[in-house]
């Protein structure tokens, strides 16, 4: 990915400040902004290996004993996504080859559903969290299948390790299966 000035900027100054590789801010950077400010999903070995942070505070790495290390994720994936809250032109990337190598998670929802509170991908699985309308939106290939999450207030994912690969979110009640949702709509993308 390209990086405006403001950018690397930002970016240098970062990993100055909590110590970590500037390779590896880049890579939370990337992540935060596909999880549109909210989510991340990363494997880095400078973060702990594999992770997962959402902004409602749920932090996860690979080295899940190194709670200093979970605590530098956090906090270099809050200033991320504060940073990506700013108006542009602060922010703004040029287009590159990488955003072509990963296909955009924008737009495979409808539209009227407006920004997700949390986005992202575990395998060939994407999903987009809309906690003001109660909707979950799934995509796997072609086909999007919209669920409503109830009193549901989706806080994390997380994939079983099992043939058929299906997620699993948690919310104030707990785990929450997705084949126990409501299917609310299917659709072809």
């Amino acid at each position: 990915m390209r990086f405006s000035a403001e950018d690397r900027q930002f970016l240098h100054g970062l990993a100055q400040q909590h110590r970590i590789s500037e390779v590896a801010v880049e890579a939370l950077f990337v992540s935060v902004q596909q999880g549109n400010g909210s989510a991340a999903q990363f494997n880095h070995p400078d973060l702990g290996g594999m992770g997962q942070w959402m902004a409602s505070g749920m932090i996860m790495i690979g080295d899940f004993s190194n709670h200093r290390l979970k605590a530098t994720v956090a906090q270099v994936c809050n200033d991320i996504a504060a940073y990506l809250r700013q108006p542009p032109p602060a922010h703004a990337t040029a287009p590159s080859e990488f955003d072509t190598m990963f296909p955009s998670t924008k737009g495979w929802w409808p539209e009227q559903f407006g920004a997700p509170n949390a986005s992202g991908s575990q395998n060939e699985m994407h999903y987009a969290y809309f906690a003001h309308l109660k909707r979950l939106a799934m995509r796997h290939q072609s086909r999007v299948t919209l669920y409503d999450t109830a009193d549901h207030q989706i806080q994390s994912v997380s994939q079983q390790q099992s043939t058929n690969q299906s997620l699993v979110f948690r919310s104030q009640h707990g785990s929450v299966a997705l084949e126990t949702l409501m299917k609310v709509g299917e659709y072809e993308v």
